[in-house]
């Protein structure tokens, strides 16, 4: 004689969480700071606490976490100081682990240089009659999104000589005519010394 009964059985996953990291690209100027947020997401009943770090910022960053840990999954700020650290493009990877399981997210810091300008003056030696005028060209150029007002000086100009630049200033970059008068300057040759300035730069 034969019987049967049926029963079932299910096979669940075992407890666990997911991570995530937003935005996927932080761009900071350098000396400045930024953030991402890390989410751990609990699945199939995890409980317990969970604790965040980071590897891949480069020297001279520093990025901690808050809140350090979360219990049950939740969401946590990376912040991130770059301090002196060089500009580039740097991958970043965020470890969570809870209960010794450990998943990763990925991240991207961009680290630009400062806004800045160059600046040159052509040509680079003008020859005038005592007495006479003549001019240089300076031109300061914008670099990593520069805005800012640029006025201009000249120092070492020969006593009795006078100088002005037309435009006194240009903004975000640009090109200013300096004439030099020279008046009842003595015959000689004087190395001038032309000074941009914006601000702090």
């Amino acid at each position: 004689i034969s019987h049967t009964a049926s029963v079932t059985l299910t096979i669940t996953p075992p407890p666990d969480f997911t991570l995530a990291a937003t935005p996927a690209t932080q761009s900071v100027v350098t000396g400045g700071s930024t953030s991402f947020t890390a989410t751990a997401t609990a699945q199939n009943g995890f409980t317990g606490a969970i604790g965040f770090s980071v590897t891949g910022l480069p020297a001279g960053a520093v990025g901690n976490f808050s809140p350090t840990t979360v219990t049950d999954g939740g969401a946590t700020t990376l912040n991130i100081a770059t301090n002196g650290a060089a500009p580039g493009t740097y991958p970043l990877t965020i470890s969570a682990t809870g209960n010794s399981i450990n998943h990763t997210a990925s991240a991207t810091l961009t680290i630009t240089p400062p806004p800045d300008f160059t600046l040159a003056a052509t040509p680079g030696t003008q020859s005038a009659i005592a007495g006479a005028m003549t001019t240089f060209t300076v031109t300061a150029t914008a670099q990593n999104g520069f805005s800012g007002v640029i006025g201009f000086n000249v120092t070492g100009l020969p006593a009795g000589a006078t100088s002005g630049f037309n435009p006194a200033t240009v903004t975000g970059g640009g090109s200013s005519t300096l004439t030099i008068d020279t008046g009842g300057a003595a015959p000689g040759t004087y190395p001038l010394t032309i000074t941009a300035a914006s601000g702090t730069l």
